[in-house]
């Protein structure tokens, strides 16, 4: 069981690559918990299950 999700995303597109969550059976709905950007232009948004 997971009880938070991090999400960090990078404001580069690779065009290429794994799908993130490839193996996913079913919808799972997130509620947002936190959200922090930095000056680089990445931002690190924090997930909990359900919502």
């Amino acid at each position: 069981m997971i009880d938070e999700y991090v999400f960090v995303v990078q404001p580069v597109l690779a065009g290429h690559g794994p799908t993130l969550l490839a193996g996913l059976r079913e919808r799972i709905q997130l509620e947002l918990v936190d959200r922090q950007e930095f000056r680089s232009g990445v931002t690190a948004l924090r997930f909990r299950p359900g919502g």
